[in-house]
This record gives C-alpha cells, structure tokens and sequence, in this order.
C-alpha cells in the first residue's frame, strides 16, 4: 500500500515532475490519466528546434510525442506539390492518409536530395500503427537502422577449443585480434560520421534563408492562392525573401489582431490589465524587442474559434502566437509566430488528426537591426465565407484540443480526453485545461476554507467522544486548531496554509464576527443548525472569480436567545431561525458582500462591499485577516509539518509572508475607501492557554487577540513589532444611509507582485481584473452550462437560469480542504497532552490506513463540514458538468488504499466510517463517464481504473452484508436515517434477522451498474472484461429472483399490496413491515436494457446469455425481452420488477394522496398520516408516522428526516430509472400521472413530470414566493433578499418548505439537471 509520501512521486504512467508547484498541487495526488481520444494521442513537441543564422539544417528525429503524425517533407517541386494538392482535395485516400504508404515517403525524400544535394538533411516521422510493423521497420532500414542478418554478436560467435596451454595462447590471440579489428572498425565509423556532419552543416549553411522561403512557397502557394484572403501572407514573404527580419517586421506591420469584445481576452499577465487592454474594438499594439527577441505588450489568449486568431503571450516564457486558419473545407492551419515559426496542415476527420507534413523555417538572420524596439501590429482576418465555413466544421468535429506552452516554453501534450465538449472555448474552459495539466495552477487557491473547524470529530480528543463540548465556538477564537481552519467566507490555498477570512463587528456584539455560529446538536431542537443569513452567489470552476453575500445584523447578535427560542420549540415545533427573531426588522442590517478575481494564478484581488441597508447612518469595523494555519506547535512528522512562518509589516506599507513550505512567499496589499494603508495589526495563531485554561502559554500574542484589541479595547493584545502568524486589516467606517463603502486587498505570490503604485495597483489593474473575470464567469456559464445554444436559453426563464447559476456556485463554494490522519489522532501528538488510551479501541479505531489531505466537496460546510461517500458520488454528477476533471479525480480519490478500507469497505463520515451508505460511487463514476465525453472520446481508462476498485468494494458488500448467503441484504440505515421502525443501524435482538429491501435493491443496482460498466470496456477497452459482464450477470439473476421470491416469507415482494417491503424474522417468523416509504421504490432502480447489436459484438457474453436462457428458465424468468422491429434488433431488460409489479409501484409513486406531491416524490407515503404503521416489538410499541417536515424522534441526532420529507438525490433516481424504463418498453407503456386524473403518460413523459415539479420549489409563484423559502416575506418582495435562493438538505413534503441543512448543495445541485432535462425536452 502506498503511503501517502509516496503519492508524491509515484504514477502509473509516468513520472511526474517533483518541483514545487507539483509538490503543492494536491497532496496527495491522484496521478493524472494520460489524455487520449480513442487510439490517438494529442502530441505535440516540447521544443523547438535549434536554428540560428549559419544553417537550416532540418533534422527531425523519430520521437513517440508525434505517433499519430505522419510528415513529410517541406521541400517539392511546385508541380509535384500541386498534385498532392489536387489529390487531397478530391478526396484521394491515399494523398489523405500519409500512413498508407511508408516507403512511398522514402522516395519523396530520394528526390529531395536530387533536387537539393547534401543540402538537406531529414528524417521522417511516422504514424503509430500495430498492423504495420514490417512496413515501420522496412523505413527504419532504409533510413539507417542498423540490423544483423542473424541477430547474433560476436559473444554469440561458437568457439570452442581444446584446454591446453597451447590452446589457451590460440584462443587469447584470438580474442586480442577480434578486439583490435573492432576498435578499428568503430574508430573509422566514429572519424567518417564527424567528417559527414561537418561536411553536412558546411553544404547547409549554402542555403540562404530566402532560398528557404522560397521552397516553403512552393507548398504554401497552390493552397493560399484560391483564397485571396490570405494573399497578402503571401506577397509579404515575396517581397521580402533577401531579408529575414524585414519578412518578421513587415509581417508584423501589416497584420492586426482583431477582437470582438473584451471579454475574448483571457489574460496571462497583469500588465495586460493596466493599459493594453482596450475597451472597444480595435487595434491592440504589439512591441517586438530586438534585445530579447520576444514579443511583448500584451500577455492574453483570444478564445474566439470562429476563423479568427488565437494568441498566446506569456511574459514567464517565450512568445507564441497562434492562429487558427480555414484554408478550405479540408484543412485547418495552425501557424506559430515567435523565435520559429512553424505551419502544419492538419486534416481533421471524426475527432482524429492526420499529419499530412510539416513545414519548418528560421526567422533569424545575420542582418537583424540593432538592439532596440518598435511597434508592430499583427494582422488575420478571414473572410466572412472562410469563417462561416470554419464554425461549420468545428461544430461538426470533435472538441478543439489547444495546445498550450509552459513557462519554459515547452509543450504540455494533452495528458486526457478534452475536458469539456464545446466548440467555442472560453478563458475559464481554457484555465481549467493549464490546471489540469499543472501548466498554471488555477486551483491553487479557492473556497477551500471550512466554515465550522470547531465541534468536529477530528478535532475531539475527549475520551468519551463529545466533540461539541471539546471545541465549542466560545474557544473557537481561542485555541488553535489542529486539522483545519475555519472563516467567514474566506479562501485558502489547497493546503490550507495560508487562509483569508472576513472579520466584523457592529460595535455591539460581544465577540468579534470572524465565523458562523450555530446551534450544536444537542442545542438545536432538531440537531446542529447554522443560525445566519449567507449566501453563494457565483463562482467558476477554478475560482478565478467568485462572490458570496453575507447580512450582518446591526443590533447585538442574539447568541442566547436563539439558543432559548430553540428549546422551546421543541422537537415537535420548527426551527427558530435569525429572521424570526427581528434582528433584520426596517432593513437594519448590513450587506457584506465578498468577491474575489485572479489576475493570474498566484494573484487575487479582493473586493469587500458594504452596504448600509437601513434609513440611518452606521458604523461597522471591517478586518479582513490573513493568516498561517498552525503546523508547527504539534510535533508531528507526517506530511503538512512546518518550521514556523511568519508575516511581516514593509516599509512600503504590505504585509510579507514566507512559509518554508513550497507555498513560498507571498504579500497582502490593502487600501481603504479613500485609497489609504489601513491600520494593520499582527499576533500569533496560537492558543490563549490563559483564558481558557488559567495557564501561560510560551508566546505572549495569542490567536484571541483582535476580538480583545476592538471589542474590549485591550492594545496590548496585539504585537507593536508588527510581525506575527496572523494579520488583520483593520478599517472603522462610518456609512451613510443606503450607502456603500469597499475596501480593497490584492494578495499575490512575491513572483506575481504588481510593478505598480499603489493608486495604479487599486485603480484600473483592480477594477479591470474583476469586471474582466466576471465577463468571463458569465461566458463560461451561457456556452457551457447553458450548452452554448439559443434554444436552451430561449426554453429556461432569467429565474430559471439563475437558479441554475447559484446551485452551480453553492457547489464549487462547498469545496474544502479536508485533513485527517485517524492514526496520529488516536494516538495524539508529540508536543500535545497523551490521550485516554479508550481511545485506541473506540471510534474509528478500525481506520488507522486512513489518511485524508486534500480539497473534498462537502455537504455543507457548516452543517457536515466532513465527507458522506455517498452524498459525494451525487456532487459529481453536476460536478461533471461544469469540471469533470474534479469530478474524476474525486471519484477515484474514494476508492485509492489511503481511503478505501483493505477489506474493500468506503469510508462513510467521520462520526464512523464503519457505518454503511448506499453503494453508489459505481453509478457516479459510470454517468461521469459518459457526461464527460461523446462515444469513442470517452475516459476508458477511467472507466477500467474506478472498475478495478469497485470490485472490491463489491466484494465486501457479499462477504459481510449477506450473513446468510441467500442474496438478502442488510447494511443498517443506508443513510435513510429515520426511514425505519426502529434505528436499523443497531445491533437486534438475539434471534432478530432483517432483511431489508432498500438494501437488496442498492446491490441489484450496483451489480446491473457493474455489468454495464464491464459491457462498456470489454466493446470499447479488453475483451477479456466479458468475463466480468458474466460474472455480475448472473449474480444480479440471483438478486432478483431472491428479492421477488413469492411465497408466506420468503421474497420482499408483497403481492396483496403490491409493493416491496422490509422482513423481519423473530426466531423463525416472519414479519413485514409494511410501511410503504423509499424502502419499496428503490427496487426499481435496478434496470438495464441490453442491445442485441452490442451483444452482437460480445460473442462471448452473448453465448453466456443464450445459455443461461436456455437452461436455467428457473432463473430466466427475470429476463425480459422484446422485438423493437428496428435497426437494433431484440431487446433484453434486466430489472428487478417485472412489467406487472412496475406498473402496480407506480401506482403509489405517482398518487397524490401518497408518494406524489406538488414538488416531487415523498419519502414516506402520506397515507401514513392517517393510518401509521404500528407494531409491537419486544414489549414496546413502535410506530412510523407521515412526518412532512423536520422529524420527530431524536434518531441519529434528529436532524434530518426520511418519513415523508422530499429528498432530491432519490427522486433524480426515480427520474433517471424512468428514462431506461422507457428505453425499453417506449410508447407501448403508459401509466395514469397522477392517479386518477385520467391523463395517461409514458414513462419518459412521468419522468419530464417529475422534473418540473422539483424545480417548481425554487421558483417564484405569481406572489413571489419560492416554495423553498416557506412563508419568510423578506424572500417574497424585498429587492434585496427576493433573488437569493438557499438550497436545502429536504424539503417539506407538502409546502416545499426546505428543511434541514441549509446550504447542502451538494447533492441538491442535482436540479440543475433536472432544468436541463426540461430545457432539452
């Protein structure tokens, strides 16, 4: 099992770089998957070749990066050339297709050497095909490879000599004379190879470099000609052949870059911000340096592919310059202007690049004017006609690959399939492919700061487990922590070294407001619940910008009464929020908004707003703090310890931060609402052991020590040396009515700072940074979340499209940075007090190989700031919309050995991974797989990879889940919490057996997902993964025919009420308990439609599936299968219900006076309102009752409720399973939605149903209202709450009212598929 040190410089494919930036970049880390579309890869060079004025020799060495490529030579005659030309335009495949003939090559070459003798020296490359080794090999011969006739050496050589002295004198002589030969024979072979070389780059350097040009014409001519758009390209080389430097100046003079609107600009350097970048359309100069030889003024990527130019400057590396070029409806050029230029005709067809050949020349000269620089101008534009033509085709192909330089100036080849399939790439799309392959670290820095680090499991260490006594949000502000950190809504690096929060006060809190506060769980009236008013409203995948809205009350904070209000409630009463108790009564409150912009990857702007809501002026105190996360007081050894840090006041004003961790330097820039350097102040991020425990610590500045500087006026609390661990920015500001002040931050790595005046630096560069990101936030989601098509955004209303928006933000805002290492918590710290040694065996004690340190999607990160497995698997799927590169790599992070128990077992959550979620990280990873690419594009790899480890998993599900062996499952609550009589997750009585339906169900489901993933990769990957298909075929046979079993006790399946129930066996009898609830609906989940024309190409799986009809009819009843009368022939579904039993389920599924209400799919039957489920078990009377909003009974915790509450992760199943319910049986099946209204609607229809009923909770009625919101009137019409929409846990089963969790956007995120769902149909 690797460790976790070793992530750091093991994988599967390749070694990865050790530097810095991969250190850091996500410890540890999930190796990257080489990126590959069906059996091509996207190679490119990684340097250019080396030219310089004396030669233009062109070598080109055979390299693996170009296996898809076949080039050719650069040199023909006109004549000769317009031939091939005239063949690739009539569609020969022979002149189309390079890799047809190898040898052919060969000739080619023959004759450039005619025509240019010993002037020229080239190798071909070649196009990877198995199938065509000999012919490979036959070009190898030719072009030198030496080979033996009979492949032995001369040790092969037979001699064999009597052993005699005599003998032995032949037999050393021997040797000796072979010795002296070879010698010889390798001198001659050395001195002849250096007298080529040098006579080769003597005959070269007769080569001009106009006569280079000139060659180049005569492919580039029979091309450009039929376009007159490109003849001024042309005439500018022509004119210009006796000059290199005049061909680069003047082709600079003469081209423009043209850009549409600002927002196609996607910049690279800050200097971009400051003055290049215009505002309207037009001319954007560029400055050629003749001293440095680059091409500078401008650092950004244009992003239209509309025909028009591409450009990549970078002021970290050499220039390039990309332009992407319709010549026709065949070719696409790729020209590259910079210290070489190169020019590739790529013939695109099906998603698979073609090399046709591959044109090269130097731009450098003897005669290049002086040191110095001038302005230049680059100029492309196509036609209208070209340009039409160019978003044809790229709409009809495969996604565009772009190729990308690093900051040596080398080329990262794509290590995966592209990311995201769109056909217009915007800047954000462009950011997330140079984090992915760790060419600009975009990710480096996000919301990855945990909104509650006190009250967790990972920082309990009491001996009796009471993690919200042992860390209270009273010490919060005082004690350091030890695996996290928490803030208001703050930002960390994805290490969780250095954090930024917001900190305020309203001059009448008694603490400072640097964090959140909730009720605890044995506080609230039903659990642990956050009590203020936050809110997402934006962000993009890699956070380049992003925005969240507090509202700070101006009155004192009501700590203890909402605490009281609370309690009095009672568990039969709802929950007391904020609003209820009048703290933002006549609009008294502050707006505090926060948004952050990245001018680049290690430079973030930060804009806090506050606005003064209320009709009278008011004072706030502002303090933004920056500071080190606490790595050095524990002792520890394993990965993430650090000497001490510090921050520090310069002359000029910022504050300086150096971590000896590859975080490196770092400065904090601060200016108030007049331009002014805010008063600063320093302490350290340690723990005040006076105040909390009546004892010295060893520093004198403690982490306490801003909440006694401002609210208890105590100055010596803070460090008049103006260093420290922590920072804060202090500003006091008073504020007109309806007003609104903003204060100003930039914090960027010391290589990244701005070269910049402070006015300079908060002025235009600052404003023009985050306007830009916004743009760009906005782009992103109407191409990509939107589809980039005007009937999605014509068939979803503004309302519907910004719900869409803000559950994406909820989403990306929900990452934190999670660290736990379960074997140096139980057995404590070096420098920290020994814990009770009960500890060892109490909880998670089983999990000591688990190791958790990197940025994980929460739930909530107030309400479950740890990770549920399964909660996660449903964040991917949304997850794989906007990033499916995170979604991958979080998908696989869960089952690699420093997660994933030895015994195949997930971790569930941190209160105890023991416990059991339902098994749906198979599904996840399945839908992300095909989310994430088009047929024959698709991740295979990542397929086979998550396949492996699921097996596993599989495995352990058998082995202990199914004590009797009779395919019956348990597994306790399944994350069901209260869905039961009693608590399931509980050890039963001696005697006592459940078997559970929800949980033979979610086996079913996940084997039928097994057996398609296994179909998948055995069509598309190994054939030998039909095995496997078999395997889980069969096994999921037995499934179904245990749970539908009929018969006095032995299925799950009761006739009579036509519904699947749980059965409890006490000492030989059986008893169902019908309680019609999600228990009875998951069954139907488990469905899968088999092709005849897939099973067509699986022979092997096919024969299997013919046999096991044929001889096992005991089995194959759960078979169906059915004629389609089309092109895909016979149909087979596997499904757990049968036609009849899934008709009589959706009976109750789709009545109103059930399952089916106005907002979607109950949990828990509303029938049960009126006639509860009673049972009397071991002298004790149990009843389940219709429960609509928050629960009833204290059973895990009491904070959430599965007894008649709708859950939208299970109704995206419902709807999901429906749309392959109607795969197979289409049209032909209908049913009555809802009962007894007499409208009959197919399967997909019920499932469109659905979906509109979900989305109503968050949308606005005629009044205003969003379900969801309950009867809050601040929601209904005042302006500034009526937009903002919190996307909770559940919600009530009859008003929508959300319940629960409140900012759980995790797997309530889902409904932006299910917007999606309805703006495709």
């Amino acid at each position: 099992m690797a460790t976790p040190s070793d992530r750091l410089t093991h994988s599967e494919h390749s070694l990865p770089d050790v530097s810095a930036d991969n250190i850091e970049h996500n410890l540890p880390v999930t190796p990257p998957m080489p990126h590959y579309k069906g059996d091509n890869y996207y190679n490119y060079p990684t340097q250019a070749p080396e030219l310089n004025s004396s030669t233009t020799n062109i070598n080109m060495q055979p390299n693996p990066m170009y296996q898809d490529f076949q080039s050719g030579p650069p040199q023909r005659r006109s004549s000769e050339n317009q031939v091939i030309v005239e063949k690739i335009k009539e569609g020969n495949p022979d002149a189309q297709s390079p890799s047809s003939n190898l040898v052919n090559n060969v000739k080619i070459y023959e004759r450039l050497d005619s025509i240019l003798p010993g002037k020229l020296s080239l190798t071909p490359r070649y196009s990877y095909n198995p199938q065509k080794k000999t012919e490979r090999d036959s070009v190898y011969q030719y072009l030198g490879s030496i080979r033996s006739d009979n492949n032995q050496t001369l040790d092969g050589l037979p001699v064999s000599l009597p052993d005699s002295k005599s003998n032995y004198i032949a037999r050393v002589c021997l040797q000796i004379f072979f010795s002296i030969v070879l010698i010889i024979t390798l001198f001659i072979a050395v001195s002849a190879l250096v007298i080529a070389m040098l006579s080769l780059s003597t005959s070269n350097a007769q080569i001009s470099s106009s006569q280079e040009i000139a060659l180049i014409l005569e492919e580039l001519t029979p091309l450009i000609n039929a376009n007159s758009t490109y003849k001024l390209l042309v005439q500018n080389i022509t004119n210009t052949q006796n000059s290199l430097s005049s061909f680069r100046n003047e082709t600079l003079q003469n081209f423009s870059v043209l850009f549409n609107t600002p927002n196609n600009c996607y910049e690279r350097s800050t200097e971009c911000l400051v003055e290049k970048h215009t505002t309207s359309c037009s001319t954007i100069p560029l400055t050629f340096d003749n001293s440095t030889e680059r091409l500078t003024g401008l650092s950004c990527v244009t992003t239209n592919m509309n025909g028009e130019a591409q450009i990549v400057l970078d002021d970290n590396s050499r220039y390039y310059c990309y332009c992407s070029i319709t010549i026709s409806q065949e070719i696409v050029w790729m020209c590259k202007i910079s210290l070489w230029e190169y020019m590739r005709t790529v013939f695109r067809e099906d998603g698979a690049y073609t090399y046709i050949r591959n044109l090269q020349m130097a731009i450098r000269s003897p005669d290049e004017p002086e040191a110095g620089s001038s302005k230049h101008h680059l100029v492309l534009q196509p036609s209208e006609e070209i340009r039409q033509r160019h978003i044809t085709r790229i709409q009809q192909s495969a996604p565009f690959c772009v190729m990308r330089s690093n900051k040596s100036g080398k080329f990262n080849r794509h290590k995966s399939i592209p990311l995201i399939e769109q056909r217009d790439t915007d800047p954000e799309t462009l950011r997330l492919v140079e984090d992915q392959e760790r060419a600009n670290y975009w990710k480096r820095w996000g919301p990855y700061l945990s909104e509650r680090q006190w009250g967790t499991v990972r920082e309990d260490y009491s001996s009796d487990g009471s993690c919200w006594d042992y860390l209270s949000h009273d010490h919060a502000r005082s004690r350091a922590y030890r695996w996290g950190e928490d803030g208001l809504m703050g930002i960390c690096d994805r290490q969780c070294r250095m954090c930024f929060c917001l900190g305020l006060w309203n001059g009448k809190d008694p603490i400072l407001k640097e964090r959140l506060f909730g009720l605890t769980g044995p506080q609230g009236n039903h659990g642990e619940d956050v009590k203020e008013c936050y809110y997402y409203i934006d962000s993009t995948p890699t956070h380049s910008y992003m925005k969240a809205l507090y509202k700070y009350p101006m009155c004192e904070y009501p700590y203890s009464r909402i605490e009281l209000a609370n309690r009095e409630s009672g568990i039969g009463g709802p929950e007391i929020e904020l609003e209820d108790l009048g703290v933002f009564k006549d609009n008294k409150y502050w707006d505090v908004f926060v948004e952050y912009a990245k001018a680049s990857p290690d430079s973030i702007c930060i804009r806090i707003s506050c606005h003064n809501r209320s009709n009278s002026p008011a004072t706030l105190h502002v303090l933004p703090q920056l500071w080190y996360r606490n790595t050095w007081v524990w002792g520890y050894q394993h990965e993430g310890a650090t000497d001490k840090p510090l921050l520090q006041l310069l002359e000029d004003g910022h504050v300086h931060g150096e971590h000896n961790s590859t975080l490196g330097k770092w400065c904090l820039f601060a200016s108030d609402c007049n331009g002014q350097t805010p008063q600063i102040l320093f302490t350290e991020n340690e723990t005040n052991y006076k105040t909390l425990y009546g004892m010295e610590g060893a520093d004198k500045y403690k982490k306490d020590a801003f909440h006694r500087y401002i609210v208890n006026g105590e100055k010596t609390a803070v460090n008049p040396n103006m260093e420290g661990t922590k920072c804060g920015i202090y500003h006091t500001q008073d504020v007109d009515s309806n007003s609104c002040v903003k204060f100003k931050l930039i914090l960027c790595s010391e290589k990244e700072k701005p070269n910049l005046s402070q006015e300079e630096m908060f002025g235009a560069f600052f404003e023009k940074t985050i306007q830009i990101r916004k743009s760009e936030a906005n782009k992103f989601y109407s191409r990509l979340v939107y589809q980039g098509i005007t009937d999605f955004k014509s068939s979803l209303s503004p309302d519907q499209l910004e719900v869409v928006r803000q559950s994406y933000a909820g989403l990306l805002w929900s990452k934190q940075f999670y660290h736990y290492s379960v074997k140096d918590w139980l057995r404590g710290d070096p420098n920290t007090p020994v814990p009770d040694e009960a500890r060892l065996c109490g909880r998670n004690a089983d999990w000591g190989h688990l190791f958790n340190r990197e940025v994980i999607s929460m739930p909530d990160k107030w309400e479950y700031p740890w990770y549920a497995s399964w909660d996660l698997a449903f964040h991917m799927i949304p997850f794989a919309k906007i990033d499916p590169n995170f979604a991958k790599e979080q998908l696989i992070l869960f089952l690699r050995e420093w997660y994933m128990h030895p015994n195949g077992q997930m971790p569930a959550y941190e209160f105890a991974f023991n416990d059991v979620n339902p098994p749906v990280h198979a599904w996840a990873c399945f839908r992300v797989y095909k989310m994430t690419g088009s047929r024959g594009t698709r991740d295979q790899k990542f397929l086979a990879r998550t396949f492996q480890k699921l097996v596993l998993n599989f495995n352990w599900w058998v082995n202990r889940k199914d004590p009797s062996g009779k395919n019956i499952f348990a597994g306790g609550f399944l994350g069901l919490d209260n869905i039961g009589l009693f608590d399931r997750s509980r050890p039963l009585p001696e005697g006592w057996v459940l078997e559970q339906a929800d949980g033979t169900a979610w086996m079913a489901f996940f084997c039928i997902v097994m057996l398609d993933m296994a179909l998948e990769l055995a069509h598309t990957h190994d054939v030998v993964y039909e095995d496997m298909a078999s395997k889980f075929f069969e096994h999921f046979i037995q499934i179904s025919d245990a749970i539908n079993q009929l018969g006095q006790g032995k299925g799950l399946w009761h006739e009579e009420d036509g519904f699947y129930y749980d059965l409890l066996r006490i000492n030989g009898q059986s008893f169902p308990m019908r309680i019609r609830s999600i228990v009875g609906i998951i069954p139907i989940f488990a469905c899968l439609t088999l092709e005849e024309r897939v099973m067509d190409k699986l022979g092997g799986f096919k024969t299997r599936l013919e046999w096991f009809m044929k001889y096992r009819p005991d089995l194959s009843e759960q078979i169906s299968g059915m004629d389609t009368n089309h092109e895909a022939g016979y149909h087979h579904l596997l499904a757990i219900p049968s036609r009849e039993q899934l008709i009589k389920v959706l009976r109750y599924v789709l009545d109103e006076k059930e399952f089916l209400s106005p907002y979607g799919i109950r949990s828990l039957s509303k029938a049960h309102e009126t006639a509860p489920f009673v049972m009397e078990l071991d002298g004790q009377t149990q009843k389940v009752t219709y429960v609509p909003g928050e629960s009833n009974t204290l059973i895990f915790g009491g904070n959430s409720n599965w007894r008649g509450p709708i859950w939208i992760c299970i109704n995206y199943l419902v709807i999901e399973s429906l749309e392959r319910y109607h795969f197979y049986y289409g049209d032909e099946l209908k049913v009555e939605c809802p009962v007894g209204s007499g409208n009959m609607l197919t399967l997909y229809q019920v499932s469109i149903e659905l979906s509109l009923r979900l989305t109503k909770l968050f949308l606005p009625d005629k009044t205003g209202k969003r379900p969801c919101h309950g009867e809050a009137k601040s929601y209904q019409s005042d302006p500034f709450w009526k937009d903002l929409v919190l996307f909770y846990e559940y919600f009530h089963g009859d008003s929508g009212r959300g319940c629960g969790a409140s900012h759980q956007t995790g797997w309530t995120a889902l409904i932006s598929r299910c917007f999606e769902k309805l703006a495709h149909h």
